[in-house]
């Protein structure tokens, strides 16, 4: 992303420990700056985003903090059982 080479699966791990476990999903996304960033869903229904933020501050890299975080009751699954990312890229404001 950006000329960065982004593991968004280290993203999810550091996330996912620091929310007890629970189901993340990390993905890139274009806005409407035509600028790539990265978006992070959790299956919480609460969520302090600020803590989780300096936590992730504390574990990654600047270029791999995600721009925003999108708390969801569940993560969609296509027919097959995979995360439905297109469902979720349809949830960013863009």
């Amino acid at each position: 992303i950006n000329g960065m080479r982004v593991e968004m699966s280290e993203i999810e791990f550091h996330a996912s420990t620091y929310l007890d476990g629970k189901k993340v999903v990390c993905m890139p996304f274009e806005p409407a700056t035509g600028i790539t960033q990265i978006c992070l869903f959790a299956e919480s229904e609460s969520m302090d985003e600020k803590s989780l933020m300096a936590y992730l501050r504390t574990k990654l890299p600047s270029y791999m903090i995600p721009a925003k975080i999108i708390s969801v009751t569940e993560i969609p699954l296509t027919v097959s059982g995979k995360t439905d990312r297109q469902a979720l890229l349809s949830r960013i404001k863009k």
